[in-house]
């Protein structure tokens, strides 16, 4: 996510802000910083769970070193995991999105 301010940086400078150094995101609400953070610890458990050999990292997706160490985070990522595990065992539901999925076609 880069950085969108206003065009016209300090000193008069009219180019556009430019988004992190190596591809961080650049987030200035901590809110959506930490929302980001959890949404790549999701992916990373996913992958790195159905995908052993690929061991992604949240680096590779934007992140810092380290981000996925918070034991906050990962509580959330956990219970993100379960939830989502849940709704996949859900016969029921999984007969509503398949049903969903042919009125849509």
């Amino acid at each position: 996510m880069a950085d969108r301010g206003e065009a016209g940086g300090k000193d008069g400078d009219d180019r556009e802000p430019q988004g992190a150094e190596g591809g961080e995101d650049v987030v200035d609400d901590p809110i959506m910083e930490q929302g980001a953070v959890v949404l790549r610890g999701y992916v990373v458990a996913l992958i790195n769970a159905e995908e052993p050999t690929r061991h992604l990292s949240s680096e590779q997706l934007g992140g810092r070193p380290n981000e996925l160490q918070d034991p906050q985070v990962k509580e959330v990522v956990e219970q993100l995991l379960k939830i989502a595990d849940e709704m996949n065992r859900n016969a029921e539901l999984q007969r509503y999105a398949r049903r969903l999925s042919v009125t849509q076609q």
